[in-house]
């Protein structure tokens, strides 16, 4: 059985749900996820932030796995490669 690399349809729904919410959050740089869940980019490493994005998800998606990374801030980078 060969094994997807692609996320979860579900995960990738739940990011889409929450993304306005969390990307709201003072302190919060970026959204992905990856074969672990959820993962949240942060401006600088912080236990408030930590929780609010907790609370947010544990809201709307409980059960839902949150992988933190501190990455300070997040810039949209133009590509030429990428169609509108």
């Amino acid at each position: 059985m060969a094994v997807s690399s692609d996320p979860p349809a579900d995960l990738r729904a739940t990011k889409a749900r929450l993304s306005p919410r969390l990307l709201a959050l003072a302190g919060v740089s970026g959204l992905g996820i990856s074969a672990d869940g959820l993962t949240v980019y942060l401006v600088k490493d912080s236990e408030p932030v930590r929780r609010e994005v907790a609370a947010v998800v544990t809201a709307e998606a409980p059960g839902t796995p949150v992988i933190f990374q501190a990455t300070g801030p997040l810039r949209k980078q133009w590509s030429p490669s990428r169609r509108r």
